[in-house]
């Protein structure tokens, strides 16, 4: 299956930078599309991003894996990762068709959901 990544742009200060980039897997009749939520970025606010994922295909699927880095990158001239996000547990919300689902069917490991 091919493997799709999707990376936002934020912009404050007069600076620029790259978000955190997304990691899916496309399945057949499988689109998938992230947005930014905040229009505006203060340094220490909290960012929301929606992830909709879109079955366009015949074939129900029931096994969905979205990863996320965080926006993990390499300081220059180190070998160390900064990751400027950081994940707020429980925050990931599950809508099917539009419905919340209340099933306990969300798993957090690390930077991945």
């Amino acid at each position: 299956m091919a493997v799709f990544y999707n990376q936002a742009t934020l912009s404050y200060g007069g600076v620029t930078l790259p978000s955190n980039i997304t990691e899916g897997e496309l399945l057949s009749g499988i689109s998938a599309l992230k947005t930014a939520l905040n229009s505006d970025y203060v340094r220490g606010d909290s960012l929301a991003y929606s992830v909709s994922i879109t079955n366009s295909g015949t074939t129900a699927i029931n096994t969905i894996r979205v990863s996320d880095n965080l926006g993990t990158y390499l300081i220059p001239q180190t070998s160390t990762n900064a990751v400027p996000l950081e994940y707020i547990d429980g925050s990931v919300m599950l809508y099917i068709d539009g419905v919340i689902s209340t099933e306990d069917n969300i798993a957090v490991s690390g930077s991945a959901f």
